[in-house]
């Protein structure tokens, strides 16, 4: 269950740090040039900025500025501390840990020739040609991370072929990549010696994932380092056949601007938009390959009179007839309440809110959330039939316990239906946390997948941070330079209980 709170930022994890009452010396400078890792030459019109971090003044706050055509920046008119220095480019992938430095100056000191490497991206290029080899323009080809190759993507990039069946994916971070084709285009079949209307579509070409493998669990990885120019990741698409699924609206409301989509339950599957007679309550989706779909419609309406309809199909090698429901949503009616919170502490109740999720990952479906009210009720309106997870947001809380009815909905999923039980939801102020030491100036973070967030605290300059407010659960903490984002991977594993708070010791990162 994702926890009340997200991932902090920097101005919000900051501990307070005493101003000075004397003047401060600010004849402090630090400069340098910021140049490209592969090549070593001058990146010019390169942005670097500059954040206080740490030292014996109050806050400095953020710098900017842009190199010139040998690549040079240069700050003045700073006082004594520590600071940290991120360069950013238009035509370089961002988020490189080559291009953060952090620097320390003292008093009327300056800190120069300092160098921010900035690394090119790399390129994967190859040919899409079909069965007979014959280029194949108008395909997708996608790049995606290997440790997260279908959606939704933590980032992806991706090019479209020529007439020429070429393509080039650019600006890619250095890694590991899984690399697909999609195209669309209809696989020739004869047409019959007979009038008529052309027969509907036998085959079609299916996603392939480099180099020869029908979904990504056989694809074959693609390993890139920096700059580093990747071509011959070519794809040969050989068709497969395809069948049709057909429908029928079926509604006690007229459903006008409906949207119909299918969505694959796996990403190996996909196909095209349907064909629709808006006036017969029709549709069709005229080429299919075998596999598990959700197909899924929702009107245009407004959210007290929408209308929606969700339906779970098997395709084999036959067409498929179906009829599809569209109903309204119902209304879930609860009520929250606070547990341990301290004596003399109030939490507003209508600083929480309450939110649900579907259980199936539809993109016309999305968050149905409501603002919980002073008396601690709420209305969840409109909520369309099918299975959602229950969350919710607050400050100093985090979700406990849920009951729908008898039944126990904390952390599983549940049903919505005409005639829902209310919602009674438990929230705790009995929250843990994390204290330890690092290294002075870091950046301690504390990541959990399960509650789907995080947070973010700066090491004073004694080596001490303190990360309160913590909900009970397991956690990922480590230390990382100031700027740079909490990593997916690595840190010690914690486990932090109700009202309890863990000390940590993190070595230099």
């Amino acid at each position: 269950m994702r926890s009340a709170w997200r991932i902090a930022g920097l101005a919000g994890c900051l501990f307070a740090i005493p101003t000075i009452g004397a003047a401060q010396d600010q004849s402090a400078g630090i400069s340098g040039t910021v140049v490209d890792s592969a090549t070593h030459q001058a990146v010019k019109n390169a942005s670097v900025s500059l954040d206080f971090i740490t030292g014996p003044a109050s806050n400095q706050g953020h710098h900017a500025a842009t190199t010139d055509a040998s690549g040079a920046f240069s700050f003045d008119g700073l006082a004594e501390g520590r600071y940290g220095l991120t360069a950013t480019h238009q035509n370089y992938p961002q988020g490189s840990r080559q291009a953060h430095k952090t620097v320390e100056i003292k008093s009327g000191g300056r800190a120069s020739s300092i160098t921010l490497e900035l690394i090119p991206g790399a390129v994967i290029a190859g040919h899409v040609v079909d069965e007979d080899g014959d280029p194949m323009s108008g395909c997708f080809v996608e790049a995606a991370p290997a440790s997260n190759p279908t959606p939704p993507y933590a980032h992806f990039a991706g090019s479209n072929t020529n007439e020429e069946g070429e393509y080039r994916i650019h600006g890619l971070t250095s890694g590991t990549y899984v690399v697909s084709a999609r195209c669309g285009t209809v696989a020739f079949t004869p047409r019959p010696f007979s009038s008529g209307p052309d027969p509907p579509p036998t085959a079609a070409y299916p996603i392939q994932y480099y180099p020869l493998a029908p979904d990504v669990k056989s694809a074959q990885a693609v390993d890139l380092a920096p700059a580093a120019e990747k071509p011959g990741i070519d794809f040969r698409i050989r068709p497969a056949p395809v069948t049709q699924v057909r429908g029928s609206i079926r509604s006690d409301s007229p459903a006008e601007g409906l949207n119909i989509q299918l969505i694959p339950v796996s990403g190996a599957a996909w196909a095209m938009g349907p064909r629709m007679d808006t006036g017969k309550g029709t549709f069709e989706f005229a080429q299919v390959f075998p596999g598990t779909y959700y197909v899924e419609a929702i009107n245009n309406g407004d959210p007290t009179t929408r209308l929606t309809g969700v339906e779970r199909i098997e395709v084999k090698d036959r067409p498929v007839e179906m009829v599809l429901t569209l109903s309204h949503g119902v209304d879930i009616t609860g009520s929250v309440s606070v547990e341990g919170a301290q004596p003399n502490t109030t939490i507003p109740l209508t600083q929480l809110r309450v939110q649900l999720e579907s259980d199936v990952p539809l993109p016309m479906l999305g968050g149905e959330q409501t603002q919980v009210k002073e008396d601690g009720t709420f209305v969840l309106k409109s909520v369309p039939l099918g299975r959602w997870k229950l969350m919710v947001f607050g400050p100093q809380v985090y979700l406990k316990s849920a009951w729908l009815g008898t039944t126990d909905v904390t952390h599983t999923v549940f049903d919505v239906s005409a005639g829902t039980e209310a919602l009674r939801i438990v929230v705790s102020a009995n929250m843990g946390g994390i204290s330890g030491t690092a290294p002075a100036g870091e950046m301690v973070y504390a990541a959990t997948d399960v509650q789907g967030g995080g947070r973010l605290v700066l090491v004073d300059q004694t080596g001490h941070f303190t990360l309160p407010q913590i909900p009970p659960g397991k956690y990922r903490v480590g230390a990382v330079d100031p700027g740079l984002p909490i990593p997916e991977e690595g840190g010690q594993e914690v486990t932090v209980k109700e009202g309890e708070t863990v000390t940590v010791e993190i070595k230099q990162p």
